[in-house]
């Protein structure tokens, strides 16, 4: 009463979205609702696929057409309904392959191969059927694990029409571990005991006892009792083939009265003629004659040879046990040429059988084939991509070394022009330093140095008037200076400045102690630039081990060469290097 109360719920809430909706939504919220009723009613499922169908067509939106036909596949494929044509149905496939998740490749495909499976194409049903398990994530937390199931169980029973026993019994078992991963433990029974058909066919009669026992007490632990009872027929027919007759009794009780297969007076309600045959054997065996004979008499059928083939051998078996020569010789033929009729039956399904996996193999080595060739296709991608990467990287390189060498060469050439300004300069000096010596050099007298010396004193003074600068703080900014730790960080590497750097220690003199080249004048007192180099050193409070090491000379030339200078600028021949330095570190 519930399910039916919501099925009409479902329906006129479909109703209402067909009439108040006007774009595609409400189509797309009908086919979620037949969607939801596919598992548990794909009868109201189709009736609702059914009749959207027009507004569907009329709304002409690919993915809405291509969802209604997947659905109504689905829901065909539920009911027992002829599904669509191959053909047809190719189209929703490529739309998944292309468009859809992982559950919608995966049930695309298990219908196609369910279409090739009505089809008796059983070589593209399996082709399908794997198709299918590939697209499926089982990993995913999404993952659709009944459909996978599902799609399991439909291998094995494939493998099992083509006497591939052993790949339809590893089908059943994920079938059934997929099937638990779903939630639906009957299911998962359900795929277990399937097992013991392929186990009876490959005469294991142990494994088959093992299942079908395993599987009873699965199916009474979740209250299954049908289900437990039919589980059993296997079991039965071994227990009686090996003379096991208590068993074969108890279950047997069990068989008749919960399978729901058989009337209160455990007459059979669908003809099942074998299970009539064992229970004839039984009594058989059981010296109860009347109660064997019925038994054998039902297996008899017009319509399926089977059938008579156990009426026949049931016949001989009973007049065997009465001893009657004439009806054991007249059921042995009947049993010897329906026994013929059915090899000439499985020698024509043997041969189609064959021919079916032949066309399996020959599709599964062309699909073969063609991965082999996909997977050569994205390896070539993956090289070229990486020689493309390397032909990349590698012309970033030779760019970036070109602009290095580029870079390098503008150095050079800058530093060549700062030593031809340097010569330049010393050149002129030179020369006008000669032309002054020429033109003065009668005119020079003592009296001119003294007033010489006597401006510049005026001069420093000035300087230092306005200046008011501590020597303590003004030796702090000449060692903050950059190019001051740039001198020292070369010292330490035993590496001597650059030209740009020794302009750049002038300019930072120049600018701080002005009087410093005034005083220092390289033209009148013939100061070379190594000397000058050691002065502006000793003043930036160099010692003389260090100068010694940024001018690329040694220790006791730098001695030398402040003592030549004491005398030379100064005037002074005592106080040696002593008495140079103060006078250099004076200089405000």
């Amino acid at each position: 009463m519930d399910d039916r109360i919501k099925i009409i719920f479902l329906s006129l809430l479909a109703w209402m979205l067909l009439a108040a909706c006007t774009d595609v939504r409400r189509e797309q919220a009908v086919l979620d609702i037949a969607s939801q009723l596919l598992d548990t009613h794909p009868d109201s499922a189709r009736w609702l696929l059914d009749s959207i169908q027009p507004q569907v067509e009329q709304r002409n939106v690919r993915s809405l057409t291509m969802r209604h036909r997947l659905l109504m596949a689905a829901a065909l494929n539920k009911t027992n309904h002829q599904l669509p044509s191959d053909s047809v149905f190719m189209d929703v496939v490529r739309y998944y392959d292309r468009y859809g998740n992982n559950n919608e490749q995966m049930m695309a495909y298990y219908l196609l191969a369910r279409i090739y499976s009505d089809m008796g194409d059983a070589p593209k049903a399996l082709q399908n059927y794997h198709e299918a398990v590939n697209c499926a994530d089982a990993n995913a937390a999404d993952c659709d694990y009944l459909l996978l199931s599902k799609v399991y169980s439909q291998m094995a029973y494939v493998f099992e029409q083509q006497e591939v026993y052993h790949d339809a019994i590893v089908c059943c078992q994920q079938a059934s571990k997929y099937a638990m991963e779903a939630g639906d433990s009957v299911l998962a029974v359900l795929n277990y005991s399937l097992q013991a058909n392929s186990y009876d066919n490959m005469l294991m009669a142990d494994s088959v006892d093992t299942i079908s026992l395993r599987s009873y007490k699965l199916f009474n632990k979740y209250g299954e009792k049908i289900l437990a009872a039919r589980s059993l027929s296997h079991y039965i027919f071994n227990a009686i083939q090996q003379g096991r007759l208590p068993d074969a009794e108890k279950y047997m009780t069990i068989y008749e009265k919960e399978s729901g297969l058989f009337d209160s007076h455990g007459n059979s309600l669908v003809g099942n003629g074998v299970y009539d045959y064992y229970r004839g054997r039984y009594y058989l065996a059981k010296r109860k004659h009347s109660e064997a004979l019925k038994y054998f008499r039902n297996c008899y059928s017009d319509h399926d040879l089977n059938q008579r083939k156990a009426f026949y051998l049931g016949m001989r078996e009973f007049y065997k046990s009465t001893h009657q020569a004439d009806s054991i010789a007249k059921y042995s033929e009947l049993y010897a040429d329906a026994n013929d009729s059915t090899y000439i039956q499985l020698s024509t399904s043997t041969m189609q059988r064959m021919q079916s996996m032949y066309n399996y193999g020959r599709i599964a080595r062309e699909s073969e084939k063609m991965a082999q060739e996909k997977a050569h296709l994205i390896i070539l991608l993956v090289v070229l991509s990486v020689v493309f990467i390397i032909i990349i990287v590698g012309a970033w390189m030779g760019f970036r070394f070109f602009k290095v060498k580029q870079r390098r060469k503008m150095l050079i050439v800058r530093e060549k022009y700062f030593n031809d300004v340097r010569l330049l300069k010393e050149k002129r000096d030179e020369l006008a330093q000669r032309n002054r010596e020429l033109e003065e050099s009668n005119r020079q007298s003592i009296d001119e140095k003294e007033r010489e010396i006597s401006r510049l004193e005026t001069e420093i003074a000035s300087y230092l008037s306005s200046h008011p600068e501590t020597p303590l703080q003004l030796d702090i900014e000449l060692k903050e200076a950059p190019i001051a730790k740039t001198l020292v960080s070369l010292r330490e590497a035993n590496k001597q400045p650059s030209l740009s750097e020794w302009l750049l220690l002038r300019h930072l003199l120049e600018e701080k102690i002005p009087n410093f080249f005034v005083i220092l004048d390289e033209t009148k007192y013939g100061i070379s630039p190594q000397d000058m180099q050691i002065c502006m050193l000793r003043r930036m409070g160099f010692q003389p081990k260090d100068i010694a090491v940024l001018t690329g000379t040694y220790e006791q030339k730098v001695t030398n060469t402040r003592s030549r200078l004491l005398a030379r600028v100064f005037g002074r021949k005592e106080g040696g290097t002593k008495a140079f330095d103060e006078i250099i570190m004076s200089i405000q």
